[in-house]
Parts: structure tokens; sequence; C-alpha cells
């Protein structure tokens, strides 16, 4: 059975190849292999092609992941070599020749097996993460179970269990798992069997730091949607449709925006988007046009519309990805409380989404990149 290829093979480069190499050799395969080049008989292959290729490039080029897969590549070689020096000895013991006959001698009894040695949960769980990262969740939760298995107090696996179900929609069993995990973790700071709790596994921190991380984040967003409304600022134009727009409520609403779409892509209460805005609406031959091509330029000129064709969208059963629908549904509901508590409520509420839905898309961009590392 042929081996798994590294992320090294699948891009194409050694062990010892530096950043720009591997972001030359991205580049290169991911121009070639990219869905909206290939064929329709091929759009199948290049697109579990480009994922794999994309998957490697995520690793290889941040500098944590991929020491981290290096250590995992090196254990992998030794338990093959063990193992192949294992069944070679087999083959030897197996292919030796009859003793010759003589006086028969006492032959002396075989020692008794040695006992399996203990799996290391530490490298089972560090594992895990890594699949978790590269989006194998069956994987990870798989790995989790087995670490479990073994180890019913381990805090990382309960605590990973929880980021999958919360990937997977399970919010009720996501909570369960993170309030198990900090009640261990909180156990093994009073020293009851300190050595069996590992506290490097990002979803750990992510039950630990990310509260307080996540309520300043949201007290941040309260204070720039008050901001207009105790101070409204100066007017940003003499006449026009803008006339009744002051520079704070701009502020709030761009700051705002941009701070609720990091916020709500981070803690994951919304999928990432970029794959749904790189999604092609229309095809002709090699060219393409993106969702996002379409709904940002939209939005910025006309958000009501954009609303307007989505909702008629799902009357006629079409319906928008799921991602864009909620990031629609959340400006919709923060250009609401601009337009009852700020200046000029009905400017507001008729232009003030030409900016929140883009500000909070361009936050879900930037949040997408911090929710693995958190």
């Amino acid at each position: 059975m042929p081996s798994e290829r590294t992320h090294y093979e699948i891009l194409g480069v050694g062990p010892g190849a530096t950043s720009e190499e591997i972001r030359q050799r991205y580049r290169l395969l991911a121009k070639r292999y990219h869905p909206d080049v290939a064929s329709a008989s091929d759009a199948s292959a290049a697109h579990r092609t480009f994922v794999e290729i994309t998957a490697a490039y995520e690793v290889l080029i941040d500098r944590r992941k991929r020491e981290a897969y290096d250590r995992e590549l090196a254990l992998r070689a030794h338990r093959q070599s063990r193992d192949a020096g294992q069944a070679s000895g087999a083959r030897a013991s197996a292919q030796a020749p009859p003793p010759r006959s003589g006086p028969r001698r006492a032959t002396p009894q075989p020692p008794p097996p040695r006992p399996e040695p203990p799996p290391d949960l530490g490298q089972m769980l560090h594992t895990a993460r890594l699949d978790f990262a590269a989006g194998r969740i069956s994987a990870a939760q798989a790995a989790c179970h087995e670490i479990l298995r073994h180890d019913r107090q381990n805090a990382g696996a309960h605590a990973l269990l929880g980021d999958i179900c919360r990937v997977q929609g399970r919010f009720e069993e996501a909570l369960r798992r993170y309030r198990r995990a900090v009640e261990l973790s909180q156990a093994a700071r009073k020293g009851q069997s300190a050595e069996r709790y590992t506290w490097g596994a990002r979803a750990l921190a992510l039950a630990r730091s990310m509260p307080p991380l996540a309520l300043g984040g949201w007290l941040l967003v309260l204070g720039l949607y008050l901001l207009p409304v105790v101070y409204p600022g100066s007017p940003v134009a003499e006449g026009g449709w803008m006339s009744g727009w002051t520079d704070n409520l701009l502020v709030g609403m761009i700051g705002s925006a941009l701070l609720v779409g990091f916020l709500a892509t981070s803690m994951r209460l919304v999928e990432r988007p970029e794959g749904e805005l790189r999604a092609p609406v229309w095809r002709r031959g090699r060219r393409s046009l993106s969702l996002g091509a379409v709904l940002l330029p939209a939005s910025i000129l006309c958000y009501p519309v954009v609303v307007l064709v989505a909702l008629l969208l799902g009357v006629a059963g079409r319906r928008l990805p799921r991602p864009m629908i909620h990031l629609l549904g959340i400006s919709c509901i923060l250009l609401l409380l601009f337009a009852v508590a700020g200046p000029a409520g009905g400017e507001t509420l008729l232009l003030g989404g030409n900016i929140i839905f883009p500000c909070m898309v361009l936050g879900c961009l930037a949040g997408g990149h911090f929710r693995d590392a958190w």
C-alpha cells in the first residue's frame, strides 16, 4: 500500500526549502490546478489536488506548524524503521535451517513477550491538532476518542473535541466538552495528577483565554456603537444624502463592522467566507466571475438592493451560501442599531449598509487567519 505523500512531496520541494521557495512553488501549482482553469471533466480531480496543495502550503509556510509537522515526520520515520527491523527479524527466524540430528538438548524456554509500551498520548494529541488544522475532522475526532479510551481525564482531548463539535454546529456538546476541559485543567493546577495535562493545545488555550479576549472585543464594539450616540461629532458633508452624517458616525460604523466580522469569524460564530467569495457564479470557457466580484461592488453601490435580491433568491429556493446569509443578517442588525440610535437615521438606513457590509467582510477575512491560532 503506497504511503501517504508528505506536504513537501505535494508541493515538490525539499525539507530544507525556504519560505520564498515554498511561496513560489505554491503560486505555480495553484495556477496550474485551480478549479477555475480546469476543464469540466477534470474539475473534481483538480479541486482535490488544489485542496491538498493549499493544506500543504498553510502548514509549511507557518514556522510553528512546520516545526511541529517536521517532528511528526521524524517520529513517523522512526516508527517505520522500527517496524521494518522487527519484520526482517521475524523473516530471518522463519527462514533459519532446521537443527541437525544428534543428541537432543534441552531447548531454553522463550522469554515471555514484552508488554507493548503505552501509546504516547501527547504525540497522539499533537497529531490530532495537526489533522484538525488541516481540515481532517474525522481523523482528529477518532484520535481524540482513542486518547480518551486510555485517559478519560485528558483535558486537551476534551477541549479539541469541543472545538470539533463547534465547527460541526453541535454547540451544546461543544459547551459540555469545554466545561469538562476547564474542570480537568483546574484540577491539574491544584496538583491532582498535573503531569497528565498538556497546555499546548490551541483549543484549550481558546477555552481559557478566548472569553476575556472576546469580552474585550465586544465591549469595544459597544463603545464604537455608543460613540456617535454620546458624541455625535462634526458633519462630514454640507448637503446631499450624507448631510446628516458625522465623523463619529463613520468611525463607529466602520470600526464596529470590522470588529464584528473579525470576532464572529475568529470565534467560529460564522464560517470563513473565502471559499464562497471565490466560488464562480458565471463561467464561459476559461473566464469566470466569482461571487465576491459581484457581491462586494454591488453592496458598496447599493446595499438595500443586495438584501432585496438575497430575499428574492431565498423565496425562489436559490439561497446564497450560508456564510453570506449570516453576514447579511448580522450587517442588517448592526445597520438598524445605528439607524435607530445614531444621528441621521434615515440616511443611515439607506446608505449605511454600503459601508457596514464591505467592512464586515474584510473583518471576516482577517479573523479567518486567527481562528486556528486561537
